[in-house]
C-alpha cells in the first residue's frame, strides 16, 4: 500500500507582510485620493469662470440693448439666468461709481442721439481695486465667487455684501487676491463703451 504524501502546509500571510500590503494599498488610495480632490477642484474653478463670463456676456448684451448701464434688476437676472458656480453658491457683484462717488445706476451709461449721430458716453468711472497684478483702474463692475471656503478674502466685503450677493465698491480699493480662493471678474467703463459703440456702428 502506497504511502501518502503529505500536504504542504496552508502558509498565511505574517502580520509583517499584511502591514507592508496594507501600507502599499493606503499610499496608493491617498494618492488616488488627491489626484481625484485636485480633479474635482479644477473643474469647480472652471466652472466658477465659466459662469462668471457669461453673467459678464449676458450684462454686456442688456448694455447694448438698453444703452445704459445695468440696474439691479439687470444683475440679479443673469445671474440667476447663468446658475451658481462650481461650489452651488451664488455669485456676487459689485457696482462701481462715479467721480462725483455716486453709485452707477442704470439711469447712466447711454447712447445720445446728437444730429442723427450716435454717440456712446458715459460717466466718469472712477472704482479702483488693487490685485496681485497690479491696480486696476476706472471699473465698471465686478463679479465674484467667494471659492471652495466660502468666505471673502477681504473682510471687508463682509459689510459690503451685508449678507446678499449684491453691493457697492467702496472708495478705497479693495485688494483682489486671485492667489486665494475667491475668483473674480472686472469688467471695466471702456468695454461697456466699446461695445455700445459696436452694436451703433461708431
Amino acid at each position: 500500500m502506497p504511502s501518502s504524501i503529505p500536504s504542504p502546509p496552508n502558509r498565511g500571510f505574517s502580520l509583517i507582510e499584511l502591514a507592508i500590503i496594507l501600507v502599499i494599498v493606503g499610499i496608493i488610495l491617498s494618492i488616488g485620493t488627491a489626484s481625484w480632490v485636485t480633479f474635482m477642484e479644477g473643474r469647480r474653478v472652471a466652472k466658477t469662470r465659466s459662469v462668471l463670463q457669461q453673467a459678464k456676456d449676458c450684462l454686456v448684451r442688456r448694455v447694448v440693448f438698453n444703452e445704459r448701464y445695468p440696474r439691479g434688476k439687470d444683475f440679479e437676472e443673469c445671474v440667476g439666468e447663468v446658475g451658481k458656480d462650481g461650489w452651488n453658491r451664488n455669485v456676487g457683484w459689485l457696482r462701481g461709481f462715479n467721480d462725483k462717488n455716486e453709485t452707477l445706476d442704470g439711469t447712466m451709461f447711454v447712447v445720445r442721439d446728437e444730429a442723427r449721430e450716435q454717440n456712446a458716453t458715459y460717466p466718469n468711472v472712477e472704482s479702483n481695486a488693487t490685485t496681485d497684478t497690479g491696480e486696476q483702474k476706472s471699473i465698471a463692475f465686478i463679479l465674484m465667487s467667494r471659492g471652495d471656503d466660502g468666505g471673502w478674502y477681504d473682510s471687508s466685503y463682509g459689510s459690503i455684501f451685508s449678507g446678499n450677493t449684491s453691493g457697492v465698491l467702496l472708495s478705497g480699493s479693495p485688494h483682489l487676491n486671485a492667489t486665494n480662493d475667491d475668483i473674480f471678474l472686472i469688467v471695466k467703463g471702456y468695454e461697456l463703451t466699446a461695445a455700445i459703440k459696436n452694436a451703433v456702428g461708431h
